[in-house]
């Protein structure tokens, strides 16, 4: 595939999985509907999806022209394996206030824990990245006449 492709599909996957991150901790910037149990989408959604596309195909293009595209990559498939495997955990949420009727409000505690299992997952993919592609040691230089006076 070409650069151009690769870019636009990288970009793509980072605006579905932030979508899909701010849709199910729900989009801060709407208000709750009259019966509270869900969000109420208005054109201020439509802007703030425009928004992340634009910078989602922004950052792709910076991976690409940094040579880390496939380090990002990685560590958002890290991340959303981990964020799959911690909201199918009976951990998922204990850290919210939970309401006597058992529900419970998911608030900033929530974005705080997954934007830092992001920045992990980042963490981790580059730095296996940086271990993996280090360079083999080099042969001393010299003659062997030398190496054995020092």
């Amino acid at each position: 595939m070409s650069k151009t492709v690769l870019q636009v599909l990288l970009g793509l996957a980072l605006c579905a999985m932030l979508a899909a991150a701010w849709l199910y901790l729900g989009p801060f910037w709407e208000a709750l509907s009259p019966d509270g149990n869900s969000y109420a989408i208005t054109w201020r959604s439509g802007m703030a999806f425009l928004l992340l596309l634009v910078v989602t195909q922004w950052g792709s293009l910076m991976a690409f022209r940094r040579h880390v595209a496939l380090q990002v990559f990685v560590g958002l498939a890290l991340c959303a394996v981990f964020a799959s495997v911690l909201l199918h955990s009976a951990f998922c949420f204990s850290w919210e206030r939970h309401l006597p009727d058992g529900t419970f409000i998911v608030g900033w505690k929530s974005d705080v824990l997954f934007l830092l299992l992001a920045a992990i997952t980042q963490g981790v993919s580059f730095l296996a990245f940086r271990l993996i592609r280090r360079d083999p040691p080099k042969p001393p230089t010299g003659t062997v006449a030398s190496q054995v006076r020092s």
